[in-house]
């Protein structure tokens, strides 16, 4: 026996094409702010001296200790390399990566990072 399946009217939405004009000036603009904005947010180096100091990190063993996830600053958690557990921690130990010299370059370049 073959069933068929009934589909209301309301399921199916009218699709309006806008002008493709229009539809790309949009998506990129919204590509070049989020890739500024992700660029911003790798070249940005990790204070790690205030982080100790706040009690969101604690060194471990050339790792770090994650006392407090929610504190950890976005562009720090983008650069999580390694998370792992410890015997002698409760909490996971992380390490992070380090941005390229090439992507610290251009982020000044753009003026999403101070010069030194």
């Amino acid at each position: 026996m073959k069933r068929t399946v009934k589909r209301s009217a309301q399921f199916w939405e009218p699709f309006e094409p806008r002008a493709e004009e229009s539809r790309a000036e949009e998506t990129s603009d919204w590509n070049d702010r989020e890739l500024l904005k992700l660029l911003k947010m790798a070249a940005t180096p990790i204070d790690f001296d205030q982080l100790i100091a706040e009690r969101v990190l604690r060194k471990h063993a050339g790792r770090y200790e994650l006392l407090d996830l929610a504190r950890l600053p976005e562009h720090a958690r983008r650069k999580i390399r390694v998370i792992a557990t410890s015997r002698k921690t409760k909490n996971p130990v992380i390490s992070f990566s380090e941005p390229s010299k090439q992507l610290v370059r251009q982020a000044k370049k753009l003026g999403l990072l101070p010069p030194d």
